[in-house]
């Protein structure tokens, strides 16, 4: 049944699923939330949640700031000269100026903004791993999408990455797959018939692709301002996932696995 894994699934008032490059030893599944108990205060420098991290809300802290190097004297007239002029340009291209790029192409403009980016307010509700997991489902269903928006989100590493921001009362992935990276070359796979978010949802990615009617591939990413429509239009959905946030998480037929 839909919802037969109910009790185990959902955390008191609401869930987090923060995934990243958490090693398989750190993701086995609780029987129960009631059971689940938070790991000891971790530095952001070795903070890599777990698949089943959002169980007990497991977040990374804030990192300290770090100082930014002082440049060495440049005489003028040779390499330092011509890297700043560089440096101007790729700090025009690149979106967010030091998150590196919003991955993915741009809906129909083959990965080339066609002017300004949109504006990336800090959203530091989170902390994620610089490293996200991959989100796959063969359907979607998005119910009473309330919001999407370009912002920028913090990673464990002191940077700073574009990423989507997906507000809805309810997410619904068919044939749904989770794969996390492990820092030792081995992974954990998550898969179930149906994975049902409900509640205040919220997503954090840098990119969606998906298959539309007709058979075409579409990006939804943070290189122009996405609309309502191009995410409703998605059939199938390809995901980096750096974090979700909702006041129920349920599986169907779930099944873990680690991988080689």
């Amino acid at each position: 049944m839909r919802f037969a894994r109910r009790a185990a699934l959902v955390a008191a008032v609401s869930c987090v699923l923060l995934v990243g490059t958490g090693g398989v030893a750190n993701a086995a599944a609780p029987s129960s939330v009631d059971g689940a108990v938070p790991s000891a205060v971790r530095t952001a420098g070795d903070c890599k949640p777990g698949l089943f991290d959002w169980l007990i809300g497991r977040t990374c802290p804030t990192p300290a700031p770090t100082p930014a190097p002082t440049p060495a004297p440049d005489g003028g007239g040779g390499l330092g000269d011509v890297l700043d002029g560089v440096g101007g340009l790729v700090d025009g291209l690149l979106p967010g100026g030091e998150g590196g790029s919003g991955g993915g192409a741009g809906g129909g403009t083959g990965g080339v903004p066609q002017g300004p980016l949109p504006d990336a307010p800090l959203d530091d509700s989170y902390v994620f791993t610089a490293i996200p997991a991959q989100l796959s489902g063969s359907s979607l269903s998005i119910s009473g999408l309330s919001g999407i928006a370009i912002v920028s989100v913090r990673l464990a590493d002191g940077s700073t990455q574009r990423a989507l921001r997906i507000e809805a009362d309810e997410v619904v992935v068919g044939g749904f797959r989770l794969d996390v990276p492990g820092d030792d070359g081995h992974g954990l796979r998550n898969t179930a018939t149906t994975l049902t978010v409900d509640g205040h949802v919220v997503i954090y990615t840098p990119s969606i692709t998906g298959i539309v009617k007709g058979g075409a591939t579409k990006v939804v990413d943070t290189l122009t301002q996405p609309t309502p429509e191009a995410l409703q239009s998605l059939l199938t959905l390809e995901l980096p996932l750096y974090g979700m946030q909702a006041d129920g998480i349920f599986y169907d037929a779930s099944h873990q696995a680690i991988q080689e």
